[in-house]
């Protein structure tokens, strides 16, 4: 038994952990080294984990273009739309759509409104282009029929207001409110906002309005998908929120041990 004594006795100096022992310095300084390093680039990691995922995504697509290859297709596309300004082609197109005159430079209202929604996508396109250069000229250089294309791109019927009759004689039905507010005369006079039965509903106003917006509304099964993804988003906001405090609890421990 007394032979056993000093081995048992050696062993359990060696495995025995005590409570109060601090690991060795050493340690602590590479301890502390790493935390702060994966704390100073958990940023930079982030967006290289994000760059790296779409490279690989990219990978797998067939067709997939690089963001070099869509802006040279959209200066492509811009190059091609002033040629064709500078080549005549939308004066021919007004001409031919709206009849346009030569002379007074405008174009019949009851055409415009009548064949504009004929046109083709690279037809609207040639228009849009023309009305944004033009924008940014003098308003006394802009010719007359550019401002009706201006004034119908603006109020026409077309893109949101597509569906509402286009009148320039009467109020629209988009109108903000249906009431005029009213005009402070002096500083005594109490303005009041406008409450709701004075204001002018948009979702409402045409029929086809009216089936847009309820259409998007969610049914019940894509609403409880919905409240999932957020209750778990909340959870796991949580939890990393939990992580980063005892990160920074642990690092403030071991800077003070060192």
């Amino acid at each position: 038994m007394s032979r056993l004594r000093f081995p048992i006795h050696i062993l359990t100096r060696f495995y025995t952990q005590s409570p109060s022992r601090l690991p060795p310095k050493s340690l602590m300084i590479k301890q502390a080294d790493r935390i702060r390093r994966s704390k100073d680039g958990q940023a930079d990691g982030s967006k290289l984990m994000v760059s790296s995922l779409k490279d690989i995504a990219s990978m797998f697509q067939a067709n997939s273009d690089t963001p070099e290859d869509e802006e040279r297709e959209i200066l492509h596309q811009q190059n091609y739309l002033r040629q064709q300004l500078e080549s005549g082609e939308l004066r021919r197109l007004l001409q031919n759509k709206f009849g346009l005159d030569e002379s007074s430079l405008l174009m019949p209202t009851k055409l415009l409104i009548q064949n504009f929604p004929s046109l083709n996508a690279q037809q609207l396109e040639l228009v849009q282009k023309a009305v944004t250069i033009d924008s940014e000229k003098p308003w006394h250089e802009v010719p007359h029929y550019m401002k009706q294309l201006q004034f119908y791109l603006a109020f026409g019927s077309y893109g949101p207001r597509s569906g509402i009759p286009f009148s320039s004689r009467g109020k629209p039905l988009d109108f903000a409110f249906k009431i005029p507010s009213p005009v402070a005369q002096d500083n005594q006079t109490k303005i009041h906002k406008l409450n709701r039965s004075q204001l002018t509903n948009l979702r409402t106003i045409t029929d086809q309005r009216s089936e847009i917006f309820q259409a998007t509304r969610l049914d019940p099964a894509s609403k409880s998908i919905l409240w999932f993804a957020i209750i778990v988003s909340i959870i796991v906001g949580i939890q990393e929120w939990r992580f980063r405090q005892e990160s920074q609890a642990k690092s403030t421990i071991l800077s003070n041990s060192v």
